[in-house]
């Protein structure tokens, strides 16, 4: 991996990989922008037309799971959207609120599941 990236989707082996070593939040931070990736890889897939997209997914994932924003970075807004009307851009909204609502679903049911299993335990633990 390249020393400059910290995380990645590679589509030849449908994975992400990640740089040891990081704390939790960078590493949600920065696997929630891959998954977006990994969510899209298909045909028409290009890594470049999806990075805009899975940043703001990322943002509003980490801002629904309450983990810091403070890395992100969208003072390129005006050039990623300059050419975009109206229609276009709600389009793109609604693309990046799919992405994020589908990742953060599934979270919070695999989440739900290890709480349910931890309950369980717990109650059979005091018996």
């Amino acid at each position: 991996m390249n020393p400059k990236i910290n995380a990645a989707y590679q589509p030849n082996t449908k994975s992400i990989v990640v740089r040891p070593g990081m704390d939790a939040p960078d590493i949600f931070r920065l696997v929630a922008h891959e998954i977006v990736h990994a969510m899209h890889d298909g045909e028409d897939y290009k890594r470049g037309d999806w990075s805009f997209r899975a940043s703001c997914a990322a943002y509003i994932l980490c801002k629904r799971f309450h983990v810091s924003v403070d890395a992100f970075d969208f003072s390129n807004v005006k050039t990623v959207c300059h050419d975009k009307n109206a229609a276009e851009m709600q389009a793109e909204l609604n693309v990046i609120r799919d992405a994020a609502n589908k990742i953060s679903g599934g979270m919070e049911q695999k989440l739900g599941t290890k709480n349910r299993e931890r309950h369980a335990e717990r109650r059979n633990e005091t018996r």
